[in-house]
């Protein structure tokens, strides 16, 4: 028996701490120290250095509970059996005890789930662990006495959770390639039906290149004849003068001037004239005639600049730039009285640009009611969605239009 200052209490060391047999006799010895003596042997024994220590001959899983429901782990206490489970019953507590020890709720352990924990973790006194939602894999749980050297001294129990099917591997590879079949399908059908959209628009151009074609051709063939013929008739009537000679040299006039107007606008319909470089040869053939026409004294200077490569002007801006241009250049020579005209053309890709500038007297831009045809020269550009910017003073006036190109059919998105 044994009294403990610090704890106020008994001790009694007897047969379960190897102590204590019948006949058993002592000497005290001093300093704590007894001489125990039965039978045939003796020991010395020291009380206070005495520490009642567990005796661990081993453990054992006790039990396996998978979502609440329990399962023999006989089959596992050598931890070489394995089980399987369904992904679904992917949560277990499993329970563990030591085998015929003393003082076994001195005991801590440590456990380690193989397959998902890197490192043992200290579990403490209890004799159970529980897992939640393990995803599929193959799993060891193993447990031992913590501060125990020996390997005996440690038990595991093996099991796996099988994977649903769309968890597996080849079900993934399979659901790649179908969403890559399905992602490859769809682009295939937007680029095939874009191909078609553009296919559809190009018919439509060629249709329409077609009825351009026979409305130019009519044009010239039947009104453009009919007017000739009313030229020459007047012309006839004027050669003998008087009233009636007057009034058919006008209508000669007239004529005339519908012809060219005709010719302008069967110019601008024929679908071959849609090239920029029949518009560019356009251009410089009206801005020679007209200087030729209306001052020869004038200087001039012609500059055409165009991308590398060439495309299609729409008949709509061909034909409105074509008459800013000749409404400006007429501005210049019979309002301004200019001695020097500058033409700048610029053809890109995506944009027009055209630039007059003379040095004529200027006159006021902002005015609504003077001439100069500052109004039609304002509707024209607004017709194409282009801008027009005038600047005008003593020095001279300058044009600036600015409209934007639609692209190229192939390029249209549908």
């Amino acid at each position: 028996m044994r009294f403990d200052l610090r704890s106020h209490t008994f001790e009694h060391i007897g047969p379960l701490d190897g102590l204590g047999m019948s006949g058993l006799a002592s000497i005290i010895a001093g300093n704590s120290s007894q001489m125990l003596a039965w039978n045939t042997q003796c020991i010395r024994f020291n009380a206070s250095t005495f520490a009642r220590r567990a005796i661990v001959n081993g453990l054992y899983i006790r039990s396996v509970n998978v979502h609440a429901e329990q399962e023999d782990p006989a089959t596992s206490r050598d931890g070489q059996a394995s089980r399987t489970l369904p992904h679904d019953r992917n949560s277990i507590t499993i329970s563990y005890a030591p085998i015929a020890m003393l003082h076994a709720d001195e005991l801590r352990y440590e456990v380690m789930l193989v397959g998902r924990d890197e490192h043992w973790r200290d579990n403490g006194y209890e004799r159970s662990v529980s897992y939640i939602g393990l995803p599929p894999g193959r799993y060891t749980f193993e447990v031992r006495v913590r501060g125990n050297a020996l390997a005996s001294m440690a038990t595991s129990i093996a099991f796996t959770i099988v994977p649903a099917f769309w968890q597996t591997w080849w079900f993934k590879v399979l659901g790649a390639l179908c969403v890559s079949s399905m992602v490859f399908f769809l682009l295939r059908y937007i680029l095939l039906l874009r191909y078609r959209h553009q296919i559809a628009a190009l018919e439509r151009e060629r249709e329409i290149g077609a009825v351009r074609t026979r409305i130019a051709r009519d044009i010239h063939d039947d009104i453009g004849s009919g007017l000739t013929r009313i030229t020459m008739l007047s012309r006839e009537m004027s050669s003998g003068g008087g009233e009636k000679d007057r009034l058919a040299g006008s209508i000669a006039s007239a004529s005339s001037e519908l012809i060219g107007q005709l010719s302008e606008i069967v110019w601008t319909v024929d679908p071959k004239n849609d090239h920029a470089e029949r518009f560019i040869a356009h251009v410089r053939d009206l801005l020679g005639r007209q200087f030729e026409e209306l001052s020869a004294g004038l200087r001039t200077d012609l500059s055409i600049e165009t991308g590398q490569e060439q495309r299609d002007i729409p008949p709509d801006i061909k034909r409105n730039v074509t008459l800013i241009l000749k409404e400006t250049v007429s501005n210049a020579l019979k309002h301004a009285q200019a001695h020097t005209i500058s033409v700048k053309l610029h053809i890109s890709q995506r944009e027009l640009l055209l630039n007059v500038q003379d040095d004529g007297r200027g006159f006021d831009v902002h005015s609504k009611t003077g001439g100069n045809g500052l109004g039609n020269l304002r509707k024209r550009s607004a017709a194409i969605g282009g801008t027009l910017e005038m600047e005008s003073d003593a020095k001279g006036t300058r044009y600036t239009l600015r409209t934007h190109l639609p692209p190229p059919t192939f390029m249209r998105d549908p």
